[in-house]
């Protein structure tokens, strides 16, 4: 399989067209309307069928990731502060 000629035939896809190809490769529906998500999707999807998906070891490592991962549904409002591994050094009093 061309990767690259399929690459220039979905960019002169509609995002219309590109849901339904989307759909078509998945069984499932897209609302995502992003052209260049819905074209790196597809494309991976052609590749793992050309070219064979994750092996089963892989899968699995991913779905224990995935299941351990201490994933944020929702991004936090404020970006945490950034840690450093050694606090800054404090001044000392001085005694007279």
């Amino acid at each position: 399989m061309d990767l690259n000629a399929e690459w220039m035939r979905l960019e002169r896809l509609s995002v219309p067209e590109l849901q339904a190809e989307y759909a078509g490769l998945t069984g499932e529906a897209v609302r995502s309307r992003h052209r260049g998500y819905l074209t790196r999707r597809i494309l991976w999807w052609l590749q793992a069928r050309a070219y064979g998906g994750l092996s089963e070891p892989a899968r699995s490592l991913a779905a224990t990731l995935a299941r351990d991962g201490d994933i944020r549904p929702t991004p936090a409002a404020t970006p945490p502060a950034p840690q450093t591994a050694h606090p800054a050094p404090q001044p000392r009093e001085r005694s007279s």
